[in-house]
């Protein structure tokens, strides 16, 4: 993978987002599938061997949204990277293909957007060339007419690749679709997948992480498989 890109994840912690946003009306539930979101995008992006650069609540600086999202790239841009690539933690549809395809297309001189099915973003790729801090700070962010707002900026700044359309994840009804489609056991075994101190009981069983007592501490020293259906339950 070329040094030149990387991925910025711009998140929030797990326990900070649970605070935020209810993808279930049961408040253990939440947290634990927020926790498990957060963990698959991560490793998500660790499989596709770009660089990472995670900032959080903690490092992001701004009012608005705007504002901590385009400081957040600025940041990357003065780390070293020529094209960066924002993704969220809300999207478990997102896949390793995705994260390679925009880091070719901006080393190709293209900017990349991956819209999802609310008309926001689950993907944004975006040069150091062609940044344009005001502009960008400025787009009409968390409205329903971002998308549009945002691929012309995009492609105005020297022509833009759209991805695969993908369903993010942000309240109840987004977690009954993702729980009915075909993507549930392949998150879950990709949780699973280069952890040494884990043994899945199966394809189908999920890590639980976050110990019954304190959902956000640190992962228990015997890390303990669960069935999803358990999860969903509790």
């Amino acid at each position: 993978m070329d040094e030149n890109a990387c991925i910025l994840y711009f998140t929030r912690t797990p326990s900070e987002e649970s605070r935020h946003k209810r993808i279930s009306n049961r408040p253990r539930r939440n947290n634990r599938l927020i926790y498990l979101m957060y963990h698959w995008t991560k490793a998500c992006i660790r499989r596709s061997q770009i660089p990472i650069v995670e900032l959080t609540q903690h490092a992001q600086r701004g009012e608005s949204f705007g504002e901590r999202l385009t400081n957040s790239i600025l940041e990357a841009f003065a780390r070293g990277y020529e094209n960066v690539i924002v993704v969220g933690n809300d999207c478990p549809h997102l896949q390793v293909q995705d994260l390679r395809q925009a880091e070719q297309s901006l080393l190709a001189g293209q900017q990349v957007l991956g819209q999802n099915t609310r008309g926001g973003a689950y993907l944004i790729g975006v040069s150091r060339r062609n940044f344009c801090s005001q502009s960008f700070k400025n787009l009409p962010w968390n409205s329903p007419f971002l998308c549009e707002a945002l691929h012309g900026h995009l492609a105005s700044k020297g022509g833009c690749i759209s991805l695969m359309v993908r369903q993010d994840v942000n309240d109840p009804l987004d977690l009954s679709i993702l729980l009915r489609s075909h993507l549930v056991p392949r998150l879950l075994r990709g949780l699973c997948a280069n952890r040494e101190d884990v043994e899945p009981e199966s394809s189908s069983g999920f890590l639980n992480w976050i110990p019954d007592s304190n959902p956000f501490r640190g992962p228990p020293q015997h890390v303990r498989a669960y069935n999803l259906a358990w999860c969903l339950r509790n």
